[in-house]
């Protein structure tokens, strides 16, 4: 039996993916975005940051349309970055895809901290995030 979870309207953490379509069906982001929407809350950190947009970017060697980035919009108080993952390792080494995944996530709340958020604790979120990873099956948890 497969349960619908519905994530409210106002969430504050967003995850997407720009993935080449040769791997998609290997790549599943669902459990991060239920395992960090149920255990973090930005308001816990400041008030500098409202949403954290963050897209994990997965494409062969050479592809330009996806490039990684970080910018911060102080008006709206969000953030969004993307980080790359090393896509050859990831097609090659199954046993490695999750710990590329969150080595990227945490990788994007390192350059989160260079955007000089005002008024937000980028070390206890992400210590915060780094605890939801190491979570015995935190992944699995969460999946279907």
């Amino acid at each position: 039996m497969t349960t619908t979870r519905l994530l409210p309207k106002d969430r504050q953490i967003y995850l997407s993916g720009r993935i080449w379509h040769e791997i998609l069906p290997a790549v599943d982001i669902s459990p991060f975005i239920y395992a960090l929407h149920s255990a973090i809350d930005l308001r816990a950190f400041g008030t500098g940051l409202k949403r954290y947009y963050f897209s994990f970017v997965l494409m062969p060697e050479g592809e330009q349309i996806n490039n990684p980035y970080a910018r911060y919009d102080e008006k709206s108080r969000s953030a969004d970055i993307a980080v790359e993952v090393p896509y050859q390792e990831y097609q090659t080494s199954p046993e490695a895809r999750l710990q590329l995944l969150t080595t990227a996530y945490l990788e994007g709340i390192d350059q989160l901290a260079t955007l000089n958020v005002p008024d937000f604790d980028v070390d206890a979120f992400r210590a915060a995030v780094k605890d939801v990873f190491e979570e015995e099956g935190w992944y699995e948890k969460w999946l279907d």
